[in-house]
C-alpha cells in the first residue's frame, strides 16, 4: 500500500468525511510514518493495529491509499526489500556500509 500524495483527497476533506476513529488513526500513522514510501500491513500490525483491515479499505475506498501488489521478476518469486547499501567489488568483496542500531 502507498498514500495516494498525487491524486488522492486532501487530509482535512478526509478529517471530515470519516468519522471511525481507527480509520483516523491510521490515516495519521500511514501519514506520519510512511510519507511517500510504500507499506505492507504487516507492518501495519507491527505498530499496534490489530484489526486494521476495515480502516484501511476505508482509506483505499475514499482514495487516500493505493494498493500496490508484491513486485516479482518471475512468477512465484517475490523481490525482498532491504534498507541497507551494501556495497559488491569487483574481487568479490561485500561490506555493508550503512550499519546502525537496527542491523
Amino acid at each position: 500500500y502507498m498514500w495516494n500524495y498525487e491524486g488522492g483527497p486532501e487530509v482535512d476533506e478526509l478529517r471530515a468525511r470519516i468519522k471511525k476513529k481507527s480509520t483516523l488513526a491510521l490515516m495519521d500513522h500511514v501519514i506520519k510514518k510512511y510519507k511517500t514510501l510504500a507499506f505492507c500491513r504487516r507492518w501495519l500490525e507491527d505498530a499496534g493495529f490489530k484489526n486494521h483491515e476495515a480502516a484501511l479499505e476505508s482509506l483505499v475506498e475514499h482514495g487516500a491509499i493505493m494498493p500496490c501488489p508484491p513486485l516479482c521478476d518471475r512468477p512465484g518469486c517475490f523481490i525482498a526489500q532491504f534498507e541497507h547499501t551494501i556495497y559488491l567489488g569487483h574481487d568479490g568483496h561485500k561490506e555493508v556500509l550503512s550499519r546502525g542500531e537496527d542491523y
